[in-house]
């Protein structure tokens, strides 16, 4: 489920108490939520501001049902492909990312074609993943942790499903890769169509 997952992520960031966690695109505000359950303070941010809204009201329902004493975390809206980071930054200490970006529009059955799966990585999600990988690095710590999620699409050929996993450009000087994209880390859906893939990278010093 998307609570497991996003206490999964959570979880092996190392969170530092004392620190921030930052989810990018912050979306219903599930890695925000588990932050606070955990007692680690979080500042999510994302495009949409419908999606921020979503994301406080979570968050103070969390605090109606006393599951938390006070809550830690900000919002606000912010577009990650704007190079410039937010001012909010400046008075905050991030201590690892958590995120699930923006994977593809959603889908009822697979790609017609390979080629068709790579269109929508090129053109949907590997933009918005180099922006992550740019901003996270601006903001993390050395050796501090980028937990986030990257789809894994199925398409059609001759008459079979088969699956097209993309490749995470990164900056071997900047970033080690902690996991491997290899398929051992993956969540199905219910439809089965658009799979997610966990990644795991950490800042070099």
């Amino acid at each position: 489920t998307t609570l497991f997952r996003s206490r999964m992520m959570v979880n092996i960031s190392k969170p530092d108490p004392k620190k921030f966690i930052w989810d990018p695109f912050c979306g219903l505000g599930t890695v925000l939520m588990q932050s606070e359950l955990l007692g680690i303070p979080a500042i999510g941010s994302d495009v949409s501001a419908q999606a921020v809204g979503f994301t406080e009201e979570n968050l103070r329902w969390l605090q109606q049902k006393a599951l938390v004493p006070q809550l830690q975390s900000e919002t606000f809206i912010y577009d990650i492909k704007y190079p410039r980071l937010p001012e909010e930054f400046k008075e905050i200490e991030i201590g690892s990312v958590v995120t699930e970006p923006f994977l593809g529009k959603m889908r009822s059955r697979p790609f017609e074609s390979l080629k068709e799966a790579i269109h929508e990585w090129e053109r949907e999600v590997k933009p918005l993943i180099k922006s992550l990988l740019q901003a996270s690095y601006h903001v993390l710590p050395d050796d501090g942790l980028l937990a986030f999620v990257k789809p894994v699409y199925s398409y059609i050929d001759n008459r079979k499903v088969k699956w097209y996993n993309p490749r995470v450009e990164f900056d071997a000087k900047k970033w080690q890769q902690l996991i491997p994209s290899d398929g051992t880390y993956i969540w199905n859906n219910a439809e089965g169509t658009i799979l997610k893939e966990l990644g795991l990278l950490k800042k070099h010093k």
